[in-house]
């Protein structure tokens, strides 16, 4: 809407109202305005075109007398609104309906510049709530920038009259004369700082901050409605059958549609009459805002001495002790009614022209469809300074399908129209009021926080145990693994162990059981007459044998050959016994190793090989029956001597 003025920097800021949700699809379809003005009902269509609003449909339509009472039950005067959108063949989208002045209370205030729509709505909720007669969590509380005052010097002391007014509180109806600056430096309106600083200092306005450091300030129209209001047009539109996206105010509507500047550049302002059925309200609008509003009392007789003092009671109560003036008025009684709403315009000019700051009045516009409109223009053409005119708004805006009877009272319906298709929405919306910035709850909040951290900590924690024995698990497989293969070979773990055992026997007895074992293959017969069929070591140097042979007289001659070579051989014994190889006799010998034994391989000559002897070849694949093989070769003593003189090294 205008710039904003930072505080500490005092550089202008971008500061647009608060933009409505619904808005965001506003571009995309037509907007449809409904305002019930007694038994008449005046429907708008609005859409963006070419970049501007634009009205596409307008109509009046009758509704029954019995909806237009104040006390309608909200769910009849929805049905007849249904009723007559249906004769208009019209399916309205997203609707906008607004509430008479008289329901709504108004208070002009003057804020600290903020930084942010938020904060400026939580200062005029803080301020509007020390004036409302309830309490503020029983209304709905919006609110429209006005303009952004220059900072000045300090304010000089409060009178005690003003002090006395600010202590009672007064309403938008009787301002409170705001005090002048020493300056006397006029206030920035919203155009001037819409254009920026650049068109501020050409047009001679002072800077948004001076020398003094002094703060910039911002005044606004805060506007609360009672929440079983909002609810009954929630009602009327849930009757209707359509979505009710916005319920603005009927004095920001009119303002919408008569907001001019002057062609000096310096800001007018519009004295608004305007008479309906419900109310008839005097306002003051420059610059497109409502600057001063007030509701009229006007009565059917001809002494309207006590308007005045009826029009601040009125003001003055709560929106709903509040009753509608009576403006439909009977044939005969207009010197009445002039009567009395001349006085009433007449107090509302000297309190608007109290104020500080304010614009001079350019003209008087009269509207409305009561049928007062052309002798009350006639009255005051004569009586007031400034140029009075008839209003007729369908004439002005060149809408078609309106004739001039209907038309007379659609100012609210189509500023409705226009202001719905604004980018910023309407001013003041009810339905969508800007809202102060979420409360927070430092205390949870840090408890929370410090509960997310914990939680964090636990689940790196539990993360890290997670890694830790998933490598630890691996491990423990591998490890498993590797005893299951060892358990797999511990025989011949076993066996290389007893092997071993063996070997470092023989080297601690210091005897060479290869020679010994080498020099038996040549002193034992051939394979032919002999074959062992096991051969050991003991302690002490014993060799132990067991041998087949063919006959007896072999085993007296293997005896003799041992002792020749030093061996002490105990007595042998001899056993018959049936053998498969044709060797009977079995005998066990028992050699034991002594001084005179001689292992000199030198002169041991093995016996020569047998031509069938196939120990050392190559195993033969085809099967040899058992009946044709000759004995074991390979433990024909010659050849394991053979085979141990060659692992020698």
């Amino acid at each position: 809407m205008a710039d904003r003025v930072n505080g500490a920097t005092g550089a202008p800021v971008r500061a647009l109202r608060l933009k409505r949700g619904w808005f965001a699809w506003s571009n995309q379809g037509p907007v449809t305005v409904v305002d019930p003005d007694g038994d008449t009902l005046r429907v708008v269509q609005s859409a963006r075109r070419g970049g501007k609003p634009a009205v596409v449909r307008f109509a009046a339509v009758k509704l029954d007398a019995s909806v237009s009472a104040p006390d309608a039950v909200p769910e009849a005067i929805g049905k007849a609104i249904s009723a007559a959108l249906g004769n208009l063949n019209l399916k309205p989208g997203p609707v906008v309906m607004a509430v008479p002045r008289g329901l709504v209370f108004l208070r002009p205030l003057t804020l600290p510049a903020a930084g942010s729509i938020e904060e400026l709505a939580s200062m005029v909720q803080f301020q509007i709530s020390k004036d409302l007669p309830f309490r503020l969590e029983e209304a709905v509380v919006d609110f429209a920038v006005l303009r952004f005052l220059a900072p000045s010097a300090p304010l000089a002391a409060e009178s005690p009259k003003t002090a006395a007014q600010k202590a009672e509180g007064t309403d938008i109806g009787q301002p409170v004369r705001a005090e002048r600056s020493t300056s006397r430096e006029p206030a920035q309106s919203p155009d001037s700082a819409r254009r920026g600083p650049e068109s501020t200092s050409s047009d001679g306005a002072p800077p948004m901050t001076g020398n003094s450091g002094v703060s910039a300030q911002v005044e606004v129209l805060a506007a609360v409605l009672k929440n079983e209001i909002v609810e009954r047009y929630a009602r009327i539109a849930a009757a209707a059958g359509f979505k009710l996206a916005s319920l603005g105010l009927r004095s920001c509507a009119n303002a919408r549609c008569v907001g001019i500047r002057g062609a000096t550049g310096s800001p007018q302002a519009v004295a608004l009459i305007s008479l309906r059925s419900d109310e008839a309200t005097i306002e003051f609008v420059a610059d497109q805002s409502v600057v001063f509003s007030r509701v009229a009392s006007v009565t059917r007789s001809a002494d309207s001495t006590t308007a005045a003092g009826d029009t601040a009671r009125a003001t003055h109560s709560r929106p709903e002790e509040q009753k509608a003036p009576e403006v439909g008025l009977p044939p005969g009684n207009e010197d009445g009614f002039i009567q009395s709403i001349t006085t009433e315009f007449v107090r509302s000019l000297h309190s608007y022209e109290s104020a500080a700051g304010h614009a001079p009045v350019e003209k008087i516009l009269i509207t409305g469809g009561t049928g007062y409109e052309p002798a009350l223009v006639s009255a005051w053409s004569r009586r007031f300074q400034p140029p009075c005119e008839l209003f007729v708004p369908t004439s002005a805006f060149g809408v078609e399908g309106a004739d001039k009877e209907s038309g007379a009272g659609a100012l609210a319906v189509l500023g409705l129209a226009f202001g719905a298709q604004d980018l910023e929405g309407l001013p003041i919306d009810f339905l969508n009021p800007k809202r102060p910035p979420v409360a927070r709850n430092w205390g949870r909040i840090k408890a929370v926080s410090a509960a997310g951290v914990l939680a964090l900590l636990l689940l790196g924690v539990a993360g890290l145990r997670s890694h830790q024995t998933n490598r630890r698990l691996q491990a423990k497989e591998q490890v498993q693994a590797q005893v299951t293969q060892a358990e797999k070979n511990r025989p011949l773990f076993r066996d290389m162990r007893l092997k071993a055992k063996t070997a470092r026997d023989w080297m601690a007895e210091k005897r060479n059981w290869l020679d010994h074992y080498a020099l038996l293959s040549s002193l034992l017969p051939s394979s032919q007459d002999v074959y062992l069929t096991s051969l050991s070591t003991g302690a002490r140097g014993v060799i132990h044998l067991s041998v087949q042979a063919r006959s007896g007289e072999i085993l007296a001659q293997m005896d003799k050959r041992l002792r020749e070579a030093g061996y002490e051989v105990k007595p042998l014994a001899v056993t018959p016994g049936t053998d498969k190889f044709g060797y009977p006799f079995r005998s066990s010998v028992e050699l034991t190793l002594s001084g005179k034994t001689k292992t000199d391989l030198k002169t041991a000559t093995p016996l020569a090989r047998p031509a069938d002897d196939a120990s050392l070849d190559t195993p033969n694949p085809k099967p040899v029956s058992s009946a044709s093989q000759p004995p074991p070769a390979a433990d024909n003593s010659e050849a394991a001597g053979r085979r141990l003189r060659r692992s020698q090294p």
